[in-house]
């Protein structure tokens, strides 16, 4: 009689379930335990599957989008949530313990993402969109909790528009924000928000040209270069 090995099954469903499916949607494996895409104007949508620490052999997923014009040094999963607010309101981890019991979890889970996540993926696949999200928050997906993160972000998504007077208002008030916080990378942030402040003085092609880099530099540190 087989034994069954948990880890090697849930390798093989995540591939039947997630991966394979998902690729019709343009999803591609990234790392070791997300799946993501590019869509829109550097809209970055991620499903991170992540196991319990501990060897209870079970696993939830942390959605996420980030546009990748917003400077990234590590990938940050705000906006976004975990799985189980998609369907049930609140946190929720699946069980791959058994061979049944993976399967039908599985299942589930590729349930939520094509009825609930991926509508809301291609709904918020713009810049103009993910926009209205942050000033309406229409999707259960938390916005970043910080005040000064949420300025820096919508400073970029703003420019990314081509609402310069926003943007410039927006990134004046981030750095602001976090010269309030006062730690070191909190100050860091704002000199960047400095930097960001002067080309404004030089013209829309400098802006142009700052939010391209920042993309480019974004796909760098992410492992997107290939992507």
């Amino acid at each position: 009689m087989d034994t069954y090995n948990a880890d090697s099954g849930y390798s093989k469903l995540f591939t039947q379930y997630i991966a394979k499916p998902l690729s019709i949607a343009n999803f591609k494996r990234y790392k070791s335990s997300n799946i993501a895409r590019i869509a829109g104007d550097s809209i970055f949508q991620v499903l991170n599957f992540q196991k319990e620490a501990y060897g209870g052999k079970e696993f939830t997923v942390n959605v996420a989008i980030r546009p990748l014009y917003v400077p990234h040094e590590v990938l940050s999963l705000q906006p976004g949530n975990r799985l189980g607010y998609f369907s049930r309101g609140c946190d929720r981890w699946w069980n791959y313990k058994t061979p049944n019991r993976a399967d039908m979890n599985f299942q589930e889970v590729n349930g939520i993402l094509i009825e609930k996540v991926i509508p809301m993926f291609d709904v918020l696949s713009s810049s103009e969109s993910l926009l209205n999200e942050y000033l309406n928050n229409e999707f259960p997906i938390e916005l970043p909790s910080s005040d000064c993160w949420k300025k820096y972000d919508l400073a970029h998504i703003n420019l990314q528009l081509g609402n310069y007077d926003e943007s410039k208002e927006l990134f004046l008030n981030a750095q602001k924000s976090f010269m309030e916080v006062g730690f070191e990378w909190a100050l860091k942030v704002a000199k960047k928000c400095e930097s960001t402040l002067l080309l404004f003085d030089k013209g829309n092609e400098s802006l142009t040209e700052y939010l391209k880099v920042c993309v480019e530099e974004s796909k760098k540190n992410l492992g997107l270069i290939d992507f």
